[in-house]
């Protein structure tokens, strides 16, 4: 019986002594931080959820997710709930792999929804995940600790939705599945502790920002709803019973109903869109005069025009007025941003690097009330190949690059190669003109001149 005791009260001191050194840290001892985790995981025909689970403190993350292209194509990718006031940016142009990325000066916590994705299923096929990756950073841009998940089997969620685009490109009115939040990590996959990130820069598509979702209340019961509306009638004592003439004419009353905001789409024209639809013959003075922006648009760019070369950024600023006062999202097409910040102004300033030769880059900011899309003038850089004979671009060549403009079947000057000599490449051309200074855009591109002939020396 002693013996029975003494062992007893040696596994008290054991515990005891196992729960002050997991609270207070003995010598020896070290408490390991739960990781955060992202999973992925199917919600529906064709819909996937990515989720984040216990994040504390992230300021940034870079999501890779792989799929078999042969068995699901034409993926769409939506912000979640997690990310709602966070900077995010999808690229789902690479079959088999799609890459997500967030970052937020304020963080975000909690578990939710990073994003949802809905793929199209090709000849009837179950369709499949086949990997994922991610990495987390914290406001100082240090790595933080995540593991991933994920599982090609339906997972158990709660009731919370996000909105997710399910209608293919080019059709103009969108559905919205429910995209429910799962509460723990579910499937199998591959696991492991984030590093820095690397590989290639995410580019924007086009994306919706969805506000928060939501949060869904439980029904009372009806039981407890009749009790109450049954004690409420009953008039308090020595208290007069409220007429009930007057009680059926309170009920008639309905209630006053706040009018749904309609969100304002805002479109500013490009400068390729301008060129495109103007009426009149283009000569070279009225064409660069179409790369001037109104000092009057809530916006500017610098510099003015911007070649795509894969290394020159654009600065733009935009002035949102009485807008201004809540937080906007952004979203960048054909270009990754490089920084955001808000002027002692009220103006947001922003840097953005265009993708490589692309001739069209726009940045939409989403408001409560109003979407706004801002053109970037971004074109091509052009070499001596791309000129031909032109061989420069000076006053002297530009109204000879007009009017040679060759045969539907033989087009002659085709910047950008698409079998076509059009408005884009009148564009272009201004552009690098610009861009140039009025001379060559890349001098270290075109062929040195030839140096002078030394005379012989007799």
């Amino acid at each position: 019986m002693m013996r029975a005791r003494k062992f007893v009260s040696a596994l008290l001191v054991r515990g005891v002594l196992l729960l002050l050194a997991l609270s207070v840290g003995l010598p020896g001892w070290s408490v390991v931080a739960e990781a955060a985790s992202i999973t992925a995981s199917p919600t529906g025909d064709g819909v996937y959820a990515i989720q984040g689970i216990g994040f504390s403190g992230v300021s940034g993350l870079d999501v890779t997710v792989t799929y078999d292209s042969s068995t699901l194509g034409n993926p769409r990718v939506v912000q979640g709930t997690l990310l709602a006031n966070a900077l995010f940016a999808a690229n789902p142009n690479v079959p088999g792999v799609i890459r997500i990325g967030a970052l937020s000066t304020s963080g975000f916590s909690g578990t939710g929804v990073i994003a949802a994705i809905t793929f199209d299923k090709k000849a009837g096929a179950a369709g499949s995940l086949t990997g994922l990756t991610a990495s987390l950073i914290n406001s100082s841009g240090a790595p933080l600790a995540v593991t991933t998940s994920y599982s090609n089997a339906p997972a158990t969620y709660a009731s919370q939705t996000v909105q997710t685009d399910t209608t293919a490109p080019g059709t103009p009115t969108p559905t919205t599945p429910s995209i429910p939040i799962t509460t723990g990590a579910g499937g199998s996959g591959a696991t492991g502790i984030a590093g820095t990130s690397t590989g290639g820069s995410v580019y924007l598509g086009t994306v919706s920002m969805p506000g928060d979702a939501a949060t869904s209340q439980p029904e009372k019961k009806a039981e407890y709803k009749a009790e109450t509306q049954k004690a409420d009638q009953q008039p308090l004592p020595n208290q007069e019973a409220v007429d009930e003439q007057a009680r059926d004419r309170g009920k008639a009353e309905p209630e006053e109903k706040k009018a749904p905001v309609e969100k304002k789409d805002i479109v500013y024209p490009s400068v390729s869109e301008k060129i495109r639809t103007s009426s009149e013959k283009l000569t070279m003075e009225k064409l660069l005069a179409l790369f001037e922006l109104s000092t009057e648009l809530p916006y500017s760019q610098a510099p003015g025009v911007v070649l795509s070369d894969g290394k020159t950024s654009v600065r733009l600023t935009v002035r949102l007025g009485e807008s201004g006062k809540e937080t906007p999202s952004f979203a960048l097409k054909h270009a990754k941003l490089l920084s955001l910040q808000q002027g002692e102004g009220g103006e947001w300033l922003i840097e953005a690097l265009p993708a490589l030769n692309t001739n069209e880059a726009a940045l939409t900011v989403s408001l409560e009330a109003s979407s706004i899309r801002i053109p970037l003038t971004v074109a091509q850089p052009l070499n001596a190949r791309s000129l031909g004979d032109l061989k420069v671009l000076s006053e002297r060549t530009f109204p000879l690059f007009l009017t040679e403009r060759g045969t539907k079947e033989a087009p002659r000057y085709d910047l950008n190669g698409d079998g076509k000599r059009d408005y884009l490449d009148d564009y272009i051309f201004a552009a690098n003109y610009l861009a140039g200074g009025g001379r060559a855009p890349l001098p270290d591109r075109l062929p040195a001149p030839a140096a002078p002939a030394v005379p012989k020396k007799p």
